[in-house]
């Protein structure tokens, strides 16, 4: 089950002067909640809300008593030469068909991931699918392992990979966005000019993986534990390590302005070519 604080996150670091807006494009009355990109591009996220809708007490609602699906409703912002166009994306936890299950079910199944019978053929489909389909929206894929595969040219959005197992994974020319890897696991894995933004790592393990030549904004790593994890020629960008423990982890040639690194337990960590001294240290704790 996702923990609580995930279940009400909220963005900050919005721009000056900038009010938020709900998913039908009228103003919150409040200058908050819009996570920033670093370059505007189409087909960013701008701004977002969570809301948990009750079977129980709404008209034409699953019967499943005690159950909820939990909706993330973002507003989308499609640039065009002349238009900004707002679109609404979704992702749609639905809760796992199996009597009692706290879990949400996986994406193509009504159940979650352990409740699944032919788990290998389940991920046979879904390997199959990530290799030919490019944009993936709205997905949930928690606790999936995924092994083995090379991804090249691909965007995420607004997937859900809480626990999601990452083994001897390739990853080349990626866009993610708003996606969340909380307690998830990555192995030996090579991530190289991806661009992730506003994704939530926390309590994620790493162990021999390479982010190079990527560009990494707005990510949160928190209580994250890394050991064998390289980051080379990478932009950081107000990226939170609050909490988390690193050790053999390589800060190479990196921009690493606002980083937060307070309260990190550090064991042979270097900032080879970074600028640490614009990163956030506990007073007594800088490098």
């Amino acid at each position: 089950m996702r923990p609580g604080w995930l279940a009400n996150l909220r963005f900050a670091n919005s721009p000056a002067g900038a009010r938020a807006r709900d998913c039908s494009g009228k103003p919150t009355g409040s200058a908050s909640a819009l996570p920033r990109t670093c370059s505007g591009k189409p087909g960013f996220l701008r701004s977002g809300n969570l809301q948990r809708k009750f079977p129980d007490h709404k008209k034409g609602a699953p019967k499943k008593s005690g159950a909820f699906i939990l909706i993330h409703k973002f507003c989308h912002l499609r640039e065009t030469p002349r238009f900004v166009i707002l679109e609404t994306i979704m992702l749609n936890l639905l809760p796992c068909a199996a009597a009692g299950c706290p879990n949400h079910a996986v994406s193509f199944r009504d159940v979650c991931y352990s409740h699944i019978d032919d788990k290998e053929a389940y991920r046979r489909e879904l390997f199959a699918y990530l290799e030919k389909e490019e944009k993936f929206i709205g997905l949930n894929l928690a606790y999936v392992p995924l092994e083995g595969l090379e991804l090249s040219g691909k965007v995420f959005m607004l997937v859900d990979f809480h626990g999601t197992q990452f083994r001897n994974i390739v990853m080349r020319n990626i866009l993610l966005h708003i996606c969340f890897y909380d307690y998830a696991l990555f192995e030996d894995c090579r991530i190289i000019q991806a661009k992730y933004t506003s994704c939530v790592f926390a309590g994620a393990r790493l162990s021999g993986v390479l982010f190079e030549d990527s560009n990494m904004l707005q990510n949160n790593f928190n209580n994250s534990i890394m050991k064998n994890v390289t980051f080379k020629e990478s932009d950081l960008y107000n990226t939170r390590f609050l909490a988390g423990d690193l050790e053999n982890t390589h800060f190479n040639d990196c921009n690493l302005k606002n980083v937060d690194f307070r309260r990190t337990v550090r064991k042979n960590v270097t900032f080879k070519y970074s600028n640490y001294e614009d990163a956030i240290f506990d007073e007594k704790e800088k490098p």
